[in-house]
């Protein structure tokens, strides 16, 4: 048990007393689960090679991580989301929609033999929860592409062309789009980050592979690029960003598009893109003067890196304003808060709008 261990935290609430510990074992859970899942289903696991035993490790890893920021944050739905994706994506494999439910029973019985009340109780009340949502009835997860939405016939073209591996055509299609007057803030909002939610969605549906979302994502970093003439033409206004997605975190495509937003705005930004070194990061901020640092985690497990890299920059002898972004911001309206940072926006556009709130 970590009954010893938790009561040296000296956290305020059971839930993030457990969320802490629960994030600093993930991988000995996981393993334990294992342990389990093979000694009550010998039948079924003993042809297991290596490979699928570390691909099974991995994803119980997940599944306890994403558990520990939502008892970490004492928020359900960081949780309950996450759920929601991976029945989905397994759904699209073509499991059994047995195994995830099975999966977290054998979690839970885990962790009972690792901790007491009342940690168990804020643990039992995020899996029966998620349990609760596995036997609702399957509705596939919302396309990203809605026909109500500005510019979805341009969106659609767009991702239909490169989904066809046309990026020449891809690219002349926006680029045409921007000479007729089509602004570049609404071709990335309205384009740019709609085709990538929606290529999310056919991912985790098994409708495209890992190849076709690299090349897709790499396309539409290609086409902002094309677009940097009319990034960089406006009057600036002396104010300067540092904007980085923590270490460990892979997606940048978010992170670079609030850069360019701040860039349109007349900032002077210092984009550090993907898998930022929290010491790096620290001294953009010092040697370019920031005003403002950006930070970016799209998946909930990296919370603990955003809490100690905003941990580091507020030890500075001028912080910076920082701001937050991302899918966890998204899910939860209160997170920005709990990983100490000044606020948070839903979209590029508004990042720059609540950083020019909170400077002046």
């Amino acid at each position: 048990m970590f009954s010893q261990r938790v009561e040296s935290v000296g956290l305020e609430s059971p839930g993030r007393q457990a969320g802490v510990i629960i994030r600093q074992h993930s991988q000995s859970i996981a393993e334990q689960v294992i342990a389990r899942i093979y000694a009550t289903q010998p039948t079924t696991t003993h042809d297991l090679d290596d490979a699928s035993y570390a691909k099974s490790v991995r994803d119980i890893n997940y599944h306890a991580r994403y558990l520990a920021e939502a008892l970490w944050a004492d928020d359900a739905e960081l949780f309950l989301t996450y759920i929601d994706w991976a029945a989905e994506l397994f759904r699209g494999l073509g499991f059994s929609e047995t195994i995830l439910s099975s999966t977290l029973y054998h979690l839970q019985a885990e962790l009972h033999g690792r901790f007491s009340s009342p940690q168990i109780e804020a643990i039992d009340a995020l899996l029966i929860a998620a349990q609760t949502r596995l036997s609702e009835p399957n509705l596939p997860l919302p396309s990203q592409m809605n026909d109500d939405l500005p510019f979805a016939a341009l969106a659609a073209e767009y991702l239909r062309l490169l989904l066809e591996a046309k990026r020449r055509e891809a690219t002349q299609l926006i680029l045409d789009a921007v000479k007729r007057g089509v602004r570049v803030e609404d071709i990335y909002l309205h384009v740019f980050q709609c085709t990538q939610q929606e290529l999310g969605h056919l991912w985790q549906a098994n409708q495209i592979n890992v190849a076709q979302e690299h090349y897709i994502t790499a396309a539409t970093q290609f086409v902002m690029t094309q677009l940097y003439p009319y990034v960089f033409a406006r009057q600036p206004t002396g104010l300067r960003l540092v904007a980085a997605s923590v270490g460990n975190e892979l997606h940048e495509l978010g992170v670079r598009m609030v850069a360019d937003f701040f860039e349109m705005a007349g900032w002077d930004t210092y984009y550090l893109g993907a898998n930022t070194p929290a010491p790096g990061v620290v001294r953009a901020v010092v040697d370019y003067r920031a005003d403002v640092l950006a930070i970016s985690a799209t998946m909930t497990p990296h919370l603990a890196e955003v809490v100690a890299l905003i941990s580091d920059a507020r030890r500075l002898p001028t912080p910076p304003i920082i701001l937050v972004g991302g899918h966890p911001f998204i899910i939860s309206s209160t997170l920005w808060r709990q990983v100490g940072a000044d606020g948070t926006a839903p979209d590029a556009r508004r990042a720059v709008q609540l950083a020019e709130q909170l400077l002046a």
